[in-house]
């Protein structure tokens, strides 16, 4: 893998670090949802349920179960991924020796900064910023 590509794959990862938290949230939210639901529908027993608003095929309650407890599964999982995935962003950061790329790094990736406000921040250069930040990433040994 060239100097280039290990660059790109370290900033992508990077990026989804950031929206990491966003996206556990939006899973949460639809675990609770999707137990609320089930919750909804378990007093009902063998009843025939359809989705189509003038019949259609009709589903047994269980399959409804079924498939919320399938995307649960699926849902939790990936949130054990990101989980991973933010835990090892973070400790590689904590790691660096150089403090002002980890600052930098902190700024944009935990803090959501823009490069303007970690500039600001700073008391650097925009284009400052830039540099130190490729430079920062470069040096992240994920």
């Amino acid at each position: 893998m060239t100097t280039e590509q290990n660059y790109l794959k370290k900033k992508d990862l990077l990026r989804k670090y950031k929206y990491s938290e966003e996206e556990i949230v939006r899973k949460e939210r639809r675990i609770k949802y999707l137990k609320e639901r089930m919750e909804n529908i378990t007093g009902v027993r063998g009843v025939m349920l359809s989705d189509m608003p003038k019949g259609g095929v009709p589903k047994e309650f269980t399959d409804y179960v079924d498939e919320y407890l399938d995307e649960i599964k699926i849902l939790l999982n990936n949130i054990r991924r990101k989980k991973i995935l933010t835990a090892r962003i973070e400790e590689a950061i904590e790691n660096m020796e150089d403090a002002e790329h980890q600052r930098i790094l902190k700024f944009i990736y935990f803090d959501h900064l823009t490069i303007i406000e970690v500039a600001e921040i700073m008391y650097i250069s925009e284009r400052g910023v830039k540099y130190k930040h490729k430079r920062a990433i470069m040096e992240l040994e994920l």
